[in-house]
Protein backbone atom coordinates (compact mmCIF):
# COMPACT_ATOMS: atom_id res chain seq x y z
CA UNK A 1 0.00 0.00 0.00
CA UNK A 2 1.01 3.27 -0.72
CA UNK A 3 -0.66 7.01 -0.24
CA UNK A 4 0.60 10.25 -1.79
CA UNK A 5 -0.80 13.57 -0.17
CA UNK A 6 -1.12 15.79 -3.02
CA UNK A 7 -2.76 18.78 -1.47
CA UNK A 8 -0.36 21.31 -0.01
CA UNK A 9 -0.81 21.06 3.98
CA UNK A 10 -0.24 24.68 5.58
CA UNK A 11 0.89 23.77 9.30
CA UNK A 12 2.49 26.71 10.64
CA UNK A 13 1.82 30.10 9.92
CA UNK A 14 3.23 33.27 12.11
CA UNK A 15 0.75 36.15 13.32
CA UNK A 16 2.48 38.94 11.77
CA UNK A 17 1.06 38.25 8.55
CA UNK A 18 2.70 38.80 4.73
CA UNK A 19 2.47 41.88 2.85
CA UNK A 20 2.52 44.03 5.85
CA UNK A 21 2.26 47.38 4.85
CA UNK A 22 1.04 49.48 7.97
CA UNK A 23 3.99 48.15 9.59
CA UNK A 24 6.99 51.37 10.77
CA UNK A 25 9.65 49.97 8.79
CA UNK A 26 7.84 50.38 5.30
CA UNK A 27 6.76 53.81 5.95
CA UNK A 28 8.39 56.14 3.44
CA UNK A 29 8.75 60.11 3.16
CA UNK A 30 6.90 60.62 6.11
CA UNK A 31 9.31 62.63 8.17
CA UNK A 32 10.41 66.46 8.31
CA UNK A 33 14.02 67.01 8.09
CA UNK A 34 13.59 68.56 11.28
CA UNK A 35 12.47 66.00 12.97
CA UNK A 36 15.05 63.91 11.65
CA UNK A 37 17.59 66.20 13.30
CA UNK A 38 15.96 67.78 16.32
CA UNK A 39 14.30 64.41 17.30
CA UNK A 40 16.33 61.37 16.01
CA UNK A 41 19.93 63.45 16.47
CA UNK A 42 20.86 62.68 12.64
CA UNK A 43 22.77 65.49 11.89
CA UNK A 44 25.75 64.01 10.41
CA UNK A 45 24.24 61.76 8.04
CA UNK A 46 26.37 61.23 4.83
CA UNK A 47 30.93 61.57 4.87
CA UNK A 48 30.37 62.96 1.60
CA UNK A 49 27.31 65.23 1.24
CA UNK A 50 24.77 67.18 3.37
CA UNK A 51 21.19 66.05 2.48
CA UNK A 52 19.55 68.72 4.18
CA UNK A 53 21.25 71.72 2.15
CA UNK A 54 22.81 69.36 -1.02
CA UNK A 55 26.62 70.39 -0.23
CA UNK A 56 29.17 68.36 -0.90
CA UNK A 57 31.39 67.76 2.00
CA UNK A 58 35.22 67.31 2.42
CA UNK A 59 37.81 67.12 5.32
CA UNK A 60 37.65 70.90 6.03
CA UNK A 61 33.46 71.54 6.15
CA UNK A 62 33.13 67.74 7.60
CA UNK A 63 31.83 68.67 10.79
CA UNK A 64 33.69 65.69 12.45
CA UNK A 65 36.91 66.42 10.80
CA UNK A 66 39.96 67.87 12.67
CA UNK A 67 40.23 70.05 9.44
CA UNK A 68 36.90 71.11 9.85
CA UNK A 69 36.35 75.20 9.29
CA UNK A 70 32.87 76.65 9.03
CA UNK A 71 32.82 76.66 5.27
CA UNK A 72 29.87 76.06 2.82
CA UNK A 73 30.47 72.91 0.61
CA UNK A 74 30.27 73.12 -2.95
CA UNK A 75 25.91 73.10 -3.69
CA UNK A 76 24.69 70.48 -6.10
CA UNK A 77 21.28 69.08 -7.40
CA UNK A 78 18.91 66.78 -5.46
CA UNK A 79 19.41 64.43 -8.33
CA UNK A 80 23.13 64.05 -7.90
CA UNK A 81 22.77 64.03 -4.09
CA UNK A 82 20.65 60.78 -4.25
CA UNK A 83 23.31 58.96 -6.68
CA UNK A 84 26.01 60.05 -4.60
CA UNK A 85 23.93 58.63 -1.13
CA UNK A 86 22.78 55.33 -2.85
CA UNK A 87 26.83 55.26 -4.25
CA UNK A 88 28.24 55.55 -0.97
CA UNK A 89 25.73 52.89 0.71
CA UNK A 90 26.83 50.08 -1.33
CA UNK A 91 30.40 50.94 -0.48
CA UNK A 92 29.83 50.92 3.69
CA UNK A 93 27.99 47.49 2.89
CA UNK A 94 31.67 46.09 2.68
CA UNK A 95 32.39 46.00 6.69
CA UNK A 96 28.98 43.91 7.08
CA UNK A 97 29.45 41.60 3.52
CA UNK A 98 33.36 40.80 3.45
CA UNK A 99 33.21 37.14 3.87
CA UNK A 100 31.93 34.81 1.78
CA UNK A 101 29.43 34.53 -1.36
CA UNK A 102 26.46 36.93 -0.56
CA UNK A 103 28.73 40.58 -0.72
CA UNK A 104 26.76 41.64 -3.65
CA UNK A 105 23.01 40.46 -2.73
CA UNK A 106 22.58 43.40 -0.27
CA UNK A 107 24.34 46.09 -3.36
CA UNK A 108 21.38 44.70 -5.21
CA UNK A 109 18.81 45.46 -2.95
CA UNK A 110 19.98 49.22 -2.48
CA UNK A 111 20.03 49.61 -6.07
CA UNK A 112 16.22 47.77 -6.09
CA UNK A 113 15.17 49.94 -3.62
CA UNK A 114 16.96 52.91 -5.58
CA UNK A 115 15.32 52.12 -9.04
CA UNK A 116 12.21 50.15 -8.62
CA UNK A 117 9.68 52.47 -6.50
CA UNK A 118 8.77 49.96 -3.67
CA UNK A 119 8.18 46.70 -5.68
CA UNK A 120 8.99 43.12 -3.91
CA UNK A 121 12.10 41.77 -4.04
CA UNK A 122 13.27 37.74 -4.77
CA UNK A 123 16.11 36.23 -5.43
CA UNK A 124 18.08 33.18 -6.21
CA UNK A 125 20.97 33.35 -4.36
CA UNK A 126 18.73 34.07 -1.81
CA UNK A 127 16.33 31.38 -1.82
CA UNK A 128 19.39 29.31 -1.88
CA UNK A 129 20.84 30.80 1.08
CA UNK A 130 17.49 30.31 3.07
CA UNK A 131 17.68 26.68 2.42
CA UNK A 132 21.52 26.18 3.45
CA UNK A 133 20.53 27.80 6.63
CA UNK A 134 17.84 25.49 7.35
CA UNK A 135 19.75 22.22 6.12
CA UNK A 136 22.97 22.96 8.04
CA UNK A 137 21.26 24.01 11.70
CA UNK A 138 21.31 20.43 13.16
CA UNK A 139 20.20 21.68 16.48
CA UNK A 140 16.58 21.12 17.98
CA UNK A 141 15.29 24.27 17.47
CA UNK A 142 15.14 24.12 13.86
CA UNK A 143 11.69 23.82 12.86
CA UNK A 144 12.55 21.06 9.62
CA UNK A 145 14.25 18.32 12.40
CA UNK A 146 10.79 19.43 15.05
CA UNK A 147 8.87 18.75 11.83
CA UNK A 148 10.22 15.43 10.94
CA UNK A 149 10.26 14.53 14.91
CA UNK A 150 6.50 14.49 14.66
CA UNK A 151 6.03 12.91 11.58
CA UNK A 152 8.48 10.07 12.21
CA UNK A 153 6.48 9.15 15.47
CA UNK A 154 2.67 9.53 14.08
CA UNK A 155 3.18 8.09 10.21
CA UNK A 156 0.18 5.39 10.44
CA UNK A 157 2.42 3.06 8.13
CA UNK A 158 0.24 0.26 8.54
CA UNK A 159 -3.05 2.03 6.86
CA UNK A 160 -0.51 4.57 4.77
CA UNK A 161 -1.67 8.20 6.53
CA UNK A 162 -0.66 10.69 8.39
CA UNK A 163 -3.72 11.05 11.40
CA UNK A 164 -5.37 14.17 11.28
CA UNK A 165 -4.44 14.59 14.70
CA UNK A 166 -0.67 14.56 14.43
CA UNK A 167 -1.12 18.15 12.46
CA UNK A 168 -1.40 20.49 15.42
CA UNK A 169 1.26 18.53 17.07
CA UNK A 170 3.46 19.23 14.30
CA UNK A 171 2.29 23.15 14.52
CA UNK A 172 3.12 23.46 18.04
CA UNK A 173 6.61 21.47 18.17
CA UNK A 174 6.98 24.41 15.65
CA UNK A 175 6.30 27.15 17.85
CA UNK A 176 8.52 25.41 20.29
CA UNK A 177 11.70 26.22 18.15
CA UNK A 178 13.47 29.10 16.56
CA UNK A 179 12.28 30.04 12.62
CA UNK A 180 14.16 30.23 9.86
CA UNK A 181 16.68 33.67 10.30
CA UNK A 182 19.87 34.94 9.57
CA UNK A 183 21.22 36.56 12.71
CA UNK A 184 24.02 33.54 13.08
CA UNK A 185 27.58 35.35 13.65
CA UNK A 186 28.97 34.47 10.17
CA UNK A 187 25.45 36.85 8.71
CA UNK A 188 27.18 39.85 10.86
CA UNK A 189 30.08 39.46 7.78
CA UNK A 190 28.66 37.68 4.89
CA UNK A 191 25.97 40.33 4.05
CA UNK A 192 22.70 38.33 5.39
CA UNK A 193 22.21 39.84 7.90
CA UNK A 194 22.07 43.21 6.19
CA UNK A 195 19.96 41.74 3.66
CA UNK A 196 17.73 39.91 5.63
CA UNK A 197 18.86 39.43 9.40
CA UNK A 198 15.38 38.37 11.52
CA UNK A 199 12.39 37.88 9.57
CA UNK A 200 8.57 39.44 9.51
CA UNK A 201 6.22 36.52 8.26
CA UNK A 202 6.42 33.07 8.04
CA UNK A 203 4.24 29.91 6.22
CA UNK A 204 5.39 26.18 6.54
CA UNK A 205 3.99 23.38 4.44
CA UNK A 206 3.84 20.16 4.00
CA UNK A 207 3.34 18.62 0.76
CA UNK A 208 3.86 15.68 -1.43
CA UNK A 209 3.95 13.03 1.43
CA UNK A 210 4.48 9.85 0.30
CA UNK A 211 3.92 6.60 2.61
CA UNK A 212 4.24 2.74 2.05
CA UNK A 213 4.84 -0.23 4.20
CA UNK A 214 8.50 1.25 5.53
CA UNK A 215 8.97 4.17 4.64
CA UNK A 216 7.96 8.26 3.61
CA UNK A 217 9.00 10.96 2.21
CA UNK A 218 7.68 14.53 2.02
CA UNK A 219 8.67 18.33 0.55
CA UNK A 220 8.37 21.04 3.30
CA UNK A 221 8.04 24.51 1.66
CA UNK A 222 9.12 27.49 3.40
CA UNK A 223 7.55 31.21 2.19
CA UNK A 224 9.33 33.54 4.44
CA UNK A 225 8.87 37.65 3.66
CA UNK A 226 11.32 40.43 5.06
CA UNK A 227 10.55 44.33 5.34
CA UNK A 228 14.04 46.04 3.47
CA UNK A 229 12.87 48.80 5.77
CA UNK A 230 14.04 50.78 8.85
CA UNK A 231 11.77 52.30 11.80
CA UNK A 232 12.42 54.40 14.04
CA UNK A 233 13.56 52.14 16.55
CA UNK A 234 16.28 50.48 14.40
CA UNK A 235 17.67 54.26 14.16
CA UNK A 236 17.29 55.50 17.96
CA UNK A 237 19.70 52.08 18.77
CA UNK A 238 22.95 53.27 19.09
CA UNK A 239 24.35 50.07 17.15
CA UNK A 240 22.26 51.73 14.46
CA UNK A 241 23.17 55.37 14.93
CA UNK A 242 26.55 54.84 15.28
CA UNK A 243 27.02 54.02 11.49
CA UNK A 244 26.69 56.29 8.47
CA UNK A 245 25.55 53.34 6.92
CA UNK A 246 22.05 53.25 8.71
CA UNK A 247 21.64 56.98 8.57
CA UNK A 248 21.77 56.87 5.41
CA UNK A 249 19.54 54.78 4.88
CA UNK A 250 17.17 56.09 7.12
CA UNK A 251 17.38 59.54 5.27
CA UNK A 252 16.61 58.00 2.31
CA UNK A 253 13.70 56.17 3.03
CA UNK A 254 11.97 58.29 5.53
CA UNK A 255 12.90 62.35 4.98
CA UNK A 256 9.97 64.28 3.65
CA UNK A 257 12.82 65.54 0.56
CA UNK A 258 13.62 61.78 -0.53
CA UNK A 259 11.14 58.96 0.49
CA UNK A 260 12.63 56.01 -1.18
CA UNK A 261 10.24 52.73 -0.86
CA UNK A 262 11.47 50.07 1.33
CA UNK A 263 10.29 46.99 0.24
CA UNK A 264 9.04 43.21 0.85
CA UNK A 265 11.45 40.31 0.63
CA UNK A 266 10.03 37.34 -0.46
CA UNK A 267 12.12 33.73 0.04
CA UNK A 268 10.92 30.11 -0.77
CA UNK A 269 13.09 27.11 -0.56
CA UNK A 270 11.39 23.31 -0.23
CA UNK A 271 13.65 20.27 1.16
CA UNK A 272 12.61 17.27 1.25
CA UNK A 273 12.62 14.98 4.92
CA UNK A 274 12.76 11.17 5.07
CA UNK A 275 11.61 8.70 7.32
CA UNK A 276 11.66 5.06 8.05
CA UNK A 277 9.43 1.99 9.93
CA UNK A 278 12.49 0.67 11.45
CA UNK A 279 14.39 4.58 12.19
Amino acid sequence: MESLLMESLLIYSTKRKFNDSSADDMKYGDLSDSYLQNHLNLHDVSPIVNPYTLQLLSPFNHPQSRFYSPTSGKKINKEDCVKLMFDDLRKLTLPFSFYGSYGELIKQMFTHMQTMNGQSFSNATLNSALKHAIISDKSSNNALVRIKEILDKNIDYENAKLPNEAIPQITLNIQGGILPKFTRTQDSFNGLGLAVHDTYSTEIYLTNLKITKNDYSALVKFQIQDHFGLDQNDIKNWKFNQFYFFKTWFVLQRSKSYGFKPFFTNMDTCIEIKGSKNA
